[in-house]
């Protein structure tokens, strides 16, 4: 049992603005691998770890917009500050 997302434009409107091909945003964010003894295995994720994926995602993409944004609001705000 796989996990896909749901919807397809969706998963390549995120993966335009990431800058990654669709398929690659799709396989990192429903896999995860794992080191063994004999090499790298590939593990499918479970749909509500894969819902976990997206929003650990989305939470550090927001933290980081809110990083960048919020010195520059500051120093627009009060430029001596």
């Amino acid at each position: 049992h796989t996990s896909t997302p749901a919807d397809a434009d969706v998963l390549a409107r995120a993966a335009a603005r990431l800058g990654v091909e669709p398929a690659e945003l799709s396989a990192k964010m429903c896999t995860r691998y794992v080191a063994a003894p004999d090499g790298w295995f590939t593990v499918h994720l479970t749909v509500q770890q894969c819902c976990n994926a997206r929003d650990a995602l989305a939470k550090a993409l927001y933290g980081r917009l809110f990083d960048w944004l919020l010195p520059r609001a500051n120093e627009t705000i009060c430029p001596n500050a």
